[in-house]
């Protein structure tokens, strides 16, 4: 399989979903920011299917359900666009990450994209070589109403597989908003941090069931 290229960004600090792990792994802690918290529901919602609780966040030009015991941030940055050297816009990623600080899912609005993958090591907080996962998965998916290409990713996270599953929607009027969500493949028995599918089926699909934009 090719290696899956990389965007290379710099950024004023960075949402960090792996930042604990990272730590205790011995590589450099992040910048310590401080980080304005989106708009939130104050009555959290109850979603049946899985007997989790969810709340609703407002975020820009969308609203999503996340659990409640979840992490949540939000960072504004101006940047340009690729091959654009007058036009600056305004990025938008918000963040939830589960109390293992593993696994989480971000949403990026207005941002520039350019391949598959190309913002993982950005929100990942690191550098990691990434390969094109299941390719069974749909290249293309409905959430909120409107069609998403959709990718499939391995990488490789303290030599274990950490699957991500990207979502990207290009809008004349919402622009580009990027879905990205992310556990390990696999773990061991007696592990406490689940799988990629068991938090697919819990937490992934009632949030993207709940998305909307507005």
């Amino acid at each position: 399989m090719k290696p899956i290229i990389t965007r290379q960004l710099v950024y004023t600090f960075s949402i960090v979903l792996l930042a604990a792990f990272l730590s205790a792994c011995g590589s450099n802690p992040a910048t310590s920011t401080v980080r304005a918290q989106p708009t939130t529901a104050t009555t959290p919602t109850q979603a049946a299917p899985t007997g989790t609780t969810f709340r609703q966040l407002t975020g820009s030009n969308f609203t999503i359900l996340y659990p409640v015991n979840w992490k949540t941030s939000h960072m504004s940055q101006p940047f340009k666009q690729s091959g654009d050297n007058t036009q600056t816009q305004t990025e938008n990623i918000y963040a939830f990450v589960a109390q293992d600080n593993l696994t989480g899912l971000h949403i990026v609005r207005n941002g520039d994209e350019q391949a598959v993958g190309g913002m993982i090591n950005v929100l990942l907080g690191g550098t990691f070589t990434c390969n094109t996962g299941d390719t069974s998965v749909p290249s293309q998916v409905t959430v909120g109403g409107v069609i998403w290409s959709q990718a499939d990713i391995v990488c490789i996270v303290a030599s274990s597989y950490y699957e991500v599953r990207e979502l990207v929607n290009g809008s004349p009027h919402y622009g580009q908003t990027v879905i990205m969500y992310g556990a390990y493949q696999q773990v061991g028995n007696g592990a406490v941090v689940p799988d990629f599918i068991h938090v697919d089926n819990t937490y992934f699909k009632p949030m993207l069931a709940s998305f909307k934009f507005n």
